[in-house]
C-alpha cells in the first residue's frame, strides 16, 4: 500500500512538473536537449524563461565615461526591445550588457536572479 502511494504521488508531482510547456520561442536560444535537463534538473526554470522571453530585456544609455571595452556589440535597427531570444542569447547567472551599434544606447538582459525575483513579485 505504501509503495503504491509513493509511486502515485510521484507519477503526479512528474507529471505537474512536465506539464508546464516552454514558450516555443525559447527553442532559438536553447536546444532541445538544454531544456530537457532544464525540465528535469531545474524544473523552476521553465517559468523564468517563459517570463524571460517579454521581460527579460530593456534599453538605456550607455554609460558615459566609463569604459565599455569589454561589451559585445550588436545591430538593431528597430525602435522595439528585442527579445533575449530574438539574439539567440541564454539568460545568465549575471545580466549582459550589449553595446547597439551606431547609438548610445546599451541592450540588458536581465540575470536569472533578477528575472526569478520580479516573477515571484508579480505573483503576490
Amino acid at each position: 500500500m505504501k509503495k503504491l502511494l509513493l509511486s502515485s504521488l510521484f507519477l503526479i508531482s512528474a507529471s505537474f512538473v512536465f506539464s508546464q510547456k516552454i514558450n516555443e520561442r525559447v527553442y532559438s536560444s536553447y536546444s532541445e536537449d538544454e531544456l530537457a535537463t532544464i525540465i528535469s534538473e531545474q524544473p523552476e526554470m521553465v517559468s523564468i524563461l517563459n517570463y524571460a522571453v517579454d521581460h527579460a530585456c530593456y534599453i538605456t544609455n550607455a554609460p558615459s565615461g566609463k569604459s565599455t571595452d569589454g561589451f559585445e556589440t550588436i545591430t538593431w535597427n528597430s525602435e522595439s526591445v528585442p527579445s533575449f531570444v530574438d539574439l539567440k542569447k541564454k539568460i545568465e547567472k549575471q545580466n549582459q550588457y550589449l553595446l547597439i551599434s551606431g547609438t548610445n544606447k546599451m541592450l540588458v538582459i536581465k540575470s536569472e536572479w533578477v528575472l526569478k525575483n520580479e516573477l515571484e513579485n508579480q505573483q503576490k
